[in-house]
């Protein structure tokens, strides 16, 4: 939202292009951020125009430009390895589309990815939300554990506070937490139920939810 004032008060102000491109992480404004980003190259250093390159890359989630992708994002990182927003946004593209890839190790560098942006931001929540994920996923209870608490501990109100509860209450499992998480699936955020449906079906578990 600041970013966005910021580049209303003064289109051309091309790092603010930038900081919309690189924490809307839904991609709806990425076309209206990028383009003064895109005419005004010249005014980034070169740690920026690689971020632009990685967030301009070639179309997906179509197959094929995948690769390309996780390639740009990893020079860009490798560029601003202080800069925990590239990081988290490298461990996203190699956690949601590097499986296309058939890579073997592609979720563990996504690990690796949002591990390092916590090292750099430790209060970062989607990075932690992802390795939550990742944990469940992989049948960690021991880190389901660990980072619910830390997750919950700074962000538990927010909108999908209660979806990453419904993912520790099976993953664990724990059933009083299932089941008053089930309790307010009609009131949840519309974010935390999207996710919900997501992985529900992504994991082929508690499709009843």
């Amino acid at each position: 939202a600041a970013f966005g004032s910021l580049l209303a008060a003064d289109s051309s102000f091309v790092l603010a292009a930038l900081g919309v491109g690189l924490t809307e992480s839904n991609g709806t404004l990425r076309g209206y951020a990028l383009e003064p980003a895109l005419r005004r190259q010249a005014g980034l250093d070169e740690p920026d125009r690689l971020l632009l390159r990685a967030l301009t890359g070639p179309a997906w989630p179509q197959p094929s430009g995948i690769p390309e992708r996780i390639q740009d994002w990893s020079i860009a990182v490798a560029a601003a390895p202080d800069r925990p927003i590239p990081l988290y946004r490298f461990g996203e593209t190699l956690f949601h589309h590097g499986p296309w890839t058939g890579a073997p190790d592609i979720l563990e560098r996504a690990a690796t990815a949002f591990r390092q942006a916590l090292a750099l931001e430790p209060a970062f929540v989607p990075a932690l939300g992802h390795l939550l994920d990742l944990a469940a996923t992989t049948g960690d209870t021991t880190g389901v554990r660990a980072l619910s608490q830390r997750y919950l501990a700074i962000d538990s109100l927010s909108p999908l506070a209660d979806y990453y509860r419904w993912r520790v209450g099976l993953a664990l499992p724990d059933t009083r937490l299932l089941q008053v998480t089930r309790a307010r699936l009609d009131s949840m955020a519309p974010p935390a139920l999207e996710r919900l449906i997501n992985v529900a079906q992504l994991d082929g578990t508690a499709l009843e939810d």
